[in-house]
């Protein structure tokens, strides 16, 4: 018995040493969500994968997800105006865009939501600031929204086993 556990512990180990794993440096931003009182606004900004031997980088080119929803039923549309990706510290633009499709708020699973994708943004990693304005049109009645969202740096570097 004890020879099995010490040939099991002296394979994983050897796979280990040998290379059966792969590196994986994550330039990440963690998710944020502000309320309002009809619900939240949301956004993730997810770094795409690019691969170079046994190392796995994930970072720029992003896409960015907005999300607006509520855990009761709301009937309505959501219309972005503007939004803009602005680097913290500089207040330089990053991304921007104008007048995006009207989105409608369905049921996705026990909540409501209407989600809006923009991809292959390409931004220098560092903190960032979301600004959306948008419009809630509720029961024929519009209301208008200007939020600030703050992406902050979530950097990881870790090993996994192939296979695991």
């Amino acid at each position: 018995m004890k020879f099995i556990k010490i040939t099991i512990i002296l394979s994983f180990t050897l796979l280990f040493i040998c290379g059966f794993y792969k590196n994986y440096i994550v330039y990440d931003y963690k998710p944020i969500e502000t309320k309002f009182n009809w619900g939240i606004v949301g956004a993730r900004l997810l770094g795409s994968e690019k691969e170079s031997r046994n190392t796995i980088t994930k970072g720029s080119p992003y896409e960015l997800l907005v999300w607006f929803g509520s855990d009761t039923y709301i009937k309505g549309n959501i219309h972005i105006n503007n939004l803009k990706l602005i680097y913290n510290n500089s207040d330089n633009v990053a991304f921007v865009k104008h007048d995006i499709m009207t989105e409608s708020i369905v049921k996705k699973t026990e909540n409501y939501r209407a989600y809006f994708s923009f991809n292959n943004i390409d931004i220098s990693y560092d903190d960032m600031v979301l600004q959306i304005e948008f419009q809630l049109e509720q029961d024929g009645k519009l209301f208008d929204y200007i939020t600030d969202l703050f992406f902050e740096k979530d950097y990881r570097e870790f090993r996994r086993i192939i296979g695991v």
